[in-house]
């Protein structure tokens, strides 16, 4: 009797716990680039004519074209849509929302995440649709890059993450501890450095992600089609919760 209590007692215990982290996310947002950034980056572009679609434009347009105009356009092509990107994480798919937010369900304890960036990857299968762990391509291993995101403190007691990029694992497998989001690096730029931060059991990234492309998006999507089967989807849903007030609710879907 007094091992059946335990064992049940043991039931209830690992349940609790389970369900405790079952709530904790991972969470970080798709940022455009800062706007002292993207101002230099339209002084640039005015000067150098460098995009063709300006270019086309100003031999296309009678008579001059206006400073406003072609501002206009370069604001287009350094601030792409944040939405429609994906993101792979320990068995399960995201795609990131309007506002470039993407979110899983947290899977690992310890504080830190690599996030790789590259155009595909590779499902290494144990036993028929069983996925033993996920490899780099090798096709497109020059178009591949891997930052750590890990979580410290210093002498005072402060948080904050310590953001670095990392070599390529030499027999091209991903770590468990990976997000990995599918685009080519070029659409990517991640500044490197330490981010303060406060005391959380989710993993909240830095806001230091910055969308800067959506080259091939479309070709990566098309591509990971055969492989979805394989990852379970994040889905959001709102509920209301009074007049004004709405809550947007996370779920596994």
């Amino acid at each position: 009797m007094k091992i059946l209590i335990k064992i049940l007692m043991i039931f209830i215990l690992v349940t609790g716990i389970l369900t405790l982290n079952s709530d904790n996310r991972i969470l970080f947002y798709l940022q455009n680039p800062p706007k002292a950034s993207i101002d230099q980056a339209e002084k640039t572009l005015l000067k150098q004519k460098t995009i063709n679609k300006i270019e086309n434009l100003i031999k296309k347009t009678p008579g001059q074209v206006s400073s406003k105009l072609l501002k206009n356009e370069a604001k287009k092509y350094f601030m792409p849509k944040l939405s429609g990107f994906i993101a792979l994480y320990s068995g399960y798919i995201d795609y990131s929302n309007p506002d470039g937010l993407i979110s899983f369900p947290l899977r690992h304890t310890k504080p830190k995440l690599y996030l790789i960036i590259t155009p595909r990857i590779k499902l290494i299968h144990a036993k028929g649709n069983t996925v033993s762990h996920k490899e780099l391509d090798p096709t497109f291993i020059k178009e591949t890059q891997i930052y750590l995101f890990e979580k410290k403190e210093d002498e005072n007691k402060q948080l904050y993450w310590s953001v670095k990029k990392q070599d390529l694992p030499k027999n091209n497998r991903i770590n468990p501890l990976s997000v990995v989001l599918l685009t080519k690096p070029k659409n990517i730029y991640i500044p490197t450095g330490d981010y303060l931060t406060n005391k959380s059991q989710h993993i909240i990234l830095p806001n230091n992600i910055y969308v800067v492309g959506n080259i091939d998006n479309t070709k990566v999507a098309l591509n990971i089609i055969g492989a979805k089967r394989y990852f379970e989807h994040i889905g959001y849903k709102e509920e209301k919760i009074g007049d004004n007030l709405i809550k947007k609710i996370i779920s596994n879907m």
